[in-house]
């Protein structure tokens, strides 16, 4: 595999369960799913880190990223982010992370990340809830990624999501600035 590439296997018990105490945080930004042509339509989002002022167009803008109120007061989010950073190459930076649910019957549709912001990134995901159904296709390859599985992303290249399972997928999605970028 060269689009889907499995990094280190993390535990991720104490943030799903800290996640379930603050489900109503997915629908306080809709970002994402709002945008004239969104592929993320069917997806819910909590936002941990981005843009000072997201919006549509700075959220593909290569431009200072903070921490969001989410992420606050959420030691759990924090210890996995912090973890990650371990399995990172030296000198890579965090910029974006969203905990991002893709609905049961949903898909993530076809498209690829362009411009100087993806150029700069690597992609990386966290599931934290899976089903049988639950894929990511990237580049030619369809990969079911289980629970736990830190998994770089290959978004640059065609790509999508489905979750054909009857129950909702959640990944922790991270941008990570390439070291030297």
């Amino acid at each position: 595999m060269t689009h889907v590439l499995p990094i280190a296997h993390l535990d991720t018990f104490a943030l799903l369960a800290s996640l379930y105490a603050r489900r109503e945080a997915f629908t306080d930004e809709t970002l994402r799913q709002a945008y004239p042509g969104s592929p993320h339509r069917d997806t819910r989002t909590i936002f941990l880190r981005g843009p000072e002022q997201p919006t549509p167009a700075r959220w593909f803008e290569d431009v200072l990223h903070v921490d969001y109120p989410a992420l606050a007061n959420w030691p759990e989010a924090t210890a996995v982010l912090a973890e990650i950073g371990w399995h990172l190459p030296l000198g890579a930076v965090l910029d974006k992370a969203m905990i991002v649910e893709l609905k049961p019957g949903g898909v993530i549709a076809w498209h690829t990340d362009e411009g100087h912001y993806a150029e700069l990134h690597d992609r990386y995901h966290l599931p934290l809830v899976t089903n049988p159904g639950a894929f990511l296709l990237s580049g030619g390859e369809q990969v079911h990624v289980p629970v736990g599985l830190l998994t770089r992303f290959d978004n640059r290249v065609l790509h999508s999501a489905v979750n054909d399972g009857r129950t909702p997928r959640i990944h922790l999605i991270v941008d990570v600035r390439k070291e030297g970028a």
